[in-house]
């Protein structure tokens, strides 16, 4: 069965002072460009593959994100896009997080995520379009117009 990550959410984080504040935007799904998530025959409820990377001093990100609900242990760093370091991280064992350091804002950071380890995307920019997906099968087939950040994000410019 194809598996379309129907949860999409899109977030800004505003930080101020280490306290951070994540909003989701009020948007239709033609806004959210939900037809342009790609497809995936993973199982929602399978260990999400870049888990099984080693972990590095690169994915070290400190205290900068709640550990409650993150898995510290979980969290790989995926690159750089837009200006914007960009991580993956797990909450429980299966729900993918997107996690992004914003780099003009001290401590600043913003999550977005899936139900389980499915596909699902999130805005990075200011013009509210999703740029960024977590692909859970890899990225060795890209779509046309996005290009593969590491091998579990695609982004589009």
């Amino acid at each position: 069965m194809r598996i379309l990550g129907g949860v999409v959410i899109v977030a800004v984080g505003l930080m101020l002072a280490g306290c951070a504040a994540l909003t989701q935007a009020a948007v239709t799904l033609e806004e959210l460009e939900v037809d342009r998530l790609v497809t995936s025959d993973v199982d929602p409820a399978s260990t999400p593959g870049f888990v099984n990377d080693p972990q590095t001093e690169v994915d070290m990100i400190g205290d900068e994100i709640p550990y409650s609900t993150i898995d510290g242990a979980s969290i790989r760093y995926q690159g750089e896009w837009d200006d914007t370091s960009i991580y993956l991280g797990v909450v429980d064992t299966a729900t993918v997080r997107i996690i992004t350091l914003l780099p003009d804002v001290p401590d600043g950071w913003a999550a977005g995520g899936s139900l389980g380890n499915t596909v699902f995307g999130l805005a990075t920019g200011t013009d509210g379009k999703m740029n960024v997906q977590y692909v859970p099968h890899g990225t060795a087939e890209v779509p046309e117009g996005w290009i593969a950040l590491s091998d579990w994000i695609i982004v589009r410019p």
